[in-house]
């Protein structure tokens, strides 16, 4: 079981985080709310890169952490998809070959440059590097965006099974993806105030 209780975090006056608190098990749970209401600002925090806040969650190290950030060039460091997909781990819930059939992926990209390749692709690539790996908990932020309907319903039931085994919370602001995902719900609204919405 994942915990996080009474977790608050403040900018100088501003409160983003006010008394967070919360309990996962054999669910995922997306993250929700308006800009600057600190969805990224939780991530940083669970991930261990923000040490300054109040209050207690469940703490893993940081080579058990999966993070997918929205910025790709801060997921690619490599020439080509072939070389970025070696950073890959079979010994997570999915395994590469699989999920590179799965998605369709045509190996001729496989020597193209990751930069090169549509953002939609580029999304999907970013995806299979992060949730093969193995990991304890994975954060994804907005692994919705820039992609087609049968490709979020494809992503929406990976997501379901791997949080069946791992620690899964997303941030999204699709409400459809989100109903597709039937996680627990954390909305986050001004001056640290959240709701929790049970699936």
């Amino acid at each position: 079981m994942f915990e996080i209780s009474c977790l608050s975090k403040s900018f100088g006056e501003k409160k983003v985080l006010k008394k967070l608190s919360l309990k996962v098990r054999d669910k995922g749970v997306v993250v929700t709310g308006d800009i600057g209401t600190g969805k990224t600002t939780l991530f940083e925090i669970l991930s261990g890169e923000d040490r300054e806040y109040e209050g207690f969650f469940t703490k893993f190290d940081s080579s058990r952490i999966g993070y997918l950030v929205q910025n790709n060039e801060e997921i690619f460091f490599h020439n080509t998809v072939r070389e970025e997909l070696s950073e890959s781990s079979d010994k997570g819930i999915f395994k590469l070959k699989d999920l590179l059939e799965f998605f369709n992926i045509d190996k001729k990209i496989l020597d193209t440059d990751p930069f090169e390749l549509p953002r939609s692709l580029q999304k999907i690539i970013s995806i299979i590097i992060t949730i093969t790996q193995d990991k304890d908990l994975f954060l994804l932020d907005e692994p919705d965006s820039s992609l087609s309907l049968d490709i979020l319903i494809k992503i929406s039931n990976l997501l379901k099974e791997l949080s069946k085994e791992r620690v899964v919370f997303i941030i999204s602001h699709s409400n459809f993806f989100i109903d597709m995902l039937d996680f627990d719900l954390v909305r986050l609204g001004k001056n640290g105030d959240w709701c929790l919405e049970k699936a």
